[in-house]
C-alpha cells in the first residue's frame, strides 16, 4: 500500500477481481489487529473507497438479506435522502435511500459514488456514540441501494427533548453534550470530519444515549484535495464563516458546529431562528454569533465560556475535540490556547468547580469487596484531614463501585496554582503489558472501573494541564 504503482494496479481492477479485492480489504478493516494493519487502516480505508467508486461495486459482506419494508412512504429525510421504516431480524431498522428522481440519473457513476463513499466511511465506525451501520439492502427499492441502521424510536435530539418536556421529564443536557463531543473526538481520531453536525443528525437511542448519524458529507482528513472538492450542502446555520467563504471543512469547522449544537440544545431552536438562511449566512460571515440562552433554559457559565471559544472567527483559536472532551469529563481546566499552554486557571468556571469546594485535604481509600465472585463490587469511601488553604477540587461523589482484589489509597492536596498531589503508576511495573509512563487521572476520578483495579496511587506533584 505504500507503493504508488501497487495502488494504481489495485485501482485499475474491475469486475470479479475488484469485488474479491474489496472483500479482502473490508475483512482486514473489520479486524486490523489480527492482520497487523492498525497503523495502516486509514490508508487502507482510503484505497477501499477509491476502488469501490472506480469499480462501481461494494464488498459482498455489506449486503443484507431479509430486510422487510411494508410501507413505501418515507417517514423522514433530509436534503439528500429519504428515510423508510423497515424490519430486519425482527427488529426495527431505518433505510436511508439517496434522493434521485430518475433511475437513469441514479445509475450514473456520481450518484452511486456518493452512496459507496458514505457507506464505506460509516461501515468502519465503531463507537458507543455513533449510529451503528448494519449493511446495504438492495432488494426493497431496486435498483436503488439503501443503507440500513437501527431504528431510533426517540428520534433526533431535538424531537426527544420536546417529548421529554411534554411529559415533564428532566433533560440531560450536560451529559448529552459530553457524549456528543465523545463521538466527535472519536471521528477526529479516526481522521474523519463529520461535516454536518447539527441536532437533526444527532439521534437518541432507546437508553437515551447519543448516536451521531448522517455521514453523507463526512470527509477524510487525510485524503487529497481532489477527493474533497465535491463537498457541499449541510446546515448553513451551523457552518463556520471560513467554510461559507469557500474553504474546505476541517476539524475546526466541526468544533464550530458543536458550539451551535450547544445553542440548539439549550433553546430547542436552530441558530438565528428569527432570520432566513441568507440573512443568517450574512450574520455569520460578519462575525455575529447567537445570543446566550437565558430564561428557563439558561446556559451555565462554563458551557457558555466553552461555546464562545468554539465558534471563534479564527479557526486556529478553537479548541480541539479532545480538549473539549477533557474539559467536560472533569479532568481539569480547559486548555484552549493554540500553543498548548493552559489559558484558564484551575479556579475558573469549568464543570468541576460547579461542585462544593472542600476545605481540607482529602484521603480516598478504595476498599475491595470480600466476595470471591469477581463481579462483586467494592466501594469508595472518603475521609478528610486538616489542611491549610482550600482545594479547587470537588468532594468525591457517593460510593464508587468497581471490582478489585487489592487496596488503593489516594492522598490529594493543592500545591499552588495548576498542580495537585495525584498521580498513578502501574501496580505491577515489572509486567511487560504494564504502561511505562505515569498516567494522570482527574480528581478522585478513574477513566474506567477496570483502570481503578490496575493502578495504585502515590503522592507526587503533577502539572494540571492536559
Amino acid at each position: 500500500m505504500t507503493s504508488s504503482i501497487h495502488k494504481q494496479n489495485i485501482l485499475a481492477l474491475r469486475g470479479e477481481p475488484a469485488a474479491d479485492t474489496l472483500q479482502v480489504m473490508q475483512k482486514i478493516l473489520d479486524d486490523p489487529q489480527t492482520y497487523d494493519m492498525v497503523e495502516h487502516r486509514h490508508t487502507l480505508r482510503r484505497l477501499l473507497i477509491r476502488l469501490s467508486q472506480s469499480s462501481r461495486s461494494l464488498p459482498a459482506s455489506l449486503f443484507l438479506q431479509g430486510v422487510e419494508c411494508t410501507d413505501r412512504e418515507p417517514v423522514g429525510g433530509g436534503s439528500f435522502a429519504d428515510i423508510f421504516r423497515a424490519t430486519f431480524k425482527k427488529r426495527g431498522v431505518a433505510l436511508k435511500r439517496l434522493r434521485v428522481f430518475q433511475v437513469s440519473l441514479y445509475l450514473k457513476t456520481e450518484h452511486n459514488s456518493a452512496l459507496y463513499r458514505e457507506a464505506l466511511v460509516w461501515r468502519q465506525l465503531n463507537h458507543p456514540n455513533t449510529l451503528p451501520f448494519l449493511g446495504i439492502d438492495r432488494s426493497t427499492f431496486r435498483p436503488y441501494l439503501c443503507m440500513v441502521s437501527h431504528w431510533m424510536e426517540n428520534g433526533n435530539i431535538i424531537e426527544c427533548m420536546k417529548h421529554l418536556l411534554k411529559i415533564g421529564a428532566d433533560i440531560p443536557r450536560e451529559p448529552w453534550l459530553l457524549e456528543i463531543i465523545r463521538g466527535l473526538a472519536y471521528l477526529h481520531q479516526e481522521k474523519i470530519i463529520h461535516g454536518d453536525l447539527r441536532g437533526a443528525n444527532i439521534m437518541i437511542d432507546e437508553d437515551l444515549h447519543i448516536r451521531l448519524a448522517d455521514f453523507g458529507l463526512a470527509l477524510l482528513s487525510d485524503a487529497g484535495s481532489s477527493s474533497m472538492s465535491s463537498h457541499g450542502g449541510g446546515g448553513t446555520r451551523w457552518t463556520p464563516p471560513e467554510v461559507l467563504n469557500g474553504k474546505r471543512p476541517n476539524y475546526q469547522s466541526d468544533v464550530y458546529a458543536f458550539a451551535c449544537v450547544c445553542i440548539e440544545i439549550y433553546t430547542l431552536r436552530p441558530p438565528f431562528p428569527h432570520l432566513k438562511d441568507a440573512q443568517a449566512v450574512a450574520h455569520i460571515i460578519q462575525g455575529t454569533r447567537p445570543e446566550r440562552p437565558r430564561g428557563e433554559f439558561k446556559m451555565q457559565d462554563y458551557v457558555w465560556e466553552l461555546v464562545t471559544r468554539c465558534w471563534a472567527k479564527e479557526p486556529s483559536l478553537r479548541p480541539s475535540a479532545d480538549a473539549i472532551l477533557d474539559y467536560l469529563s472533569y479532568d481539569g481546566p480547559l486548555n484552549l490556547s493554540p500553543n498548548g499552554q493552559p489559558e484558564m486557571s484551575p479556579y475558573s468556571s469549568s464543570p468541576i468547580h460547579q461542585q462544593p469546594i472542600m476545605e481540607a485535604q482529602e484521603i480516598v481509600s478504595f476498599t475491595p469487596g470480600h466476595s470471591s465472585n469477581p463481579s462483586t463490587s467494592s466501594s469508595a469511601t472518603r475521609s478528610t484531614s486538616p489542611s491549610s488553604g482550600s482545594s479547587p477540587f470537588p468532594i468525591l461523589s457517593p460510593p464508587l463501585s468497581f471490582s478489585s482484589d487489592s487496596m488503593f489509597e489516594s492522598v490529594r492536596s493543592p500545591i499552588g496554582d495548576g498542580t495537585f498531589n495525584h498521580i498513578s503508576f502501574p501496580k505491577h511495573p515489572e509486567s511487560p503489558s504494564a504502561p511505562t509512563q505515569p498516567f494522570r487521572t482527574g480528581p478522585a476520578h478513574f477513566r474506567s472501573l477496570s483502570e481503578a483495579a490496575d493502578y495504585q496511587m502515590v503522592s507526587h506533584p503533577v502539572p494540571l494541564s492536559p
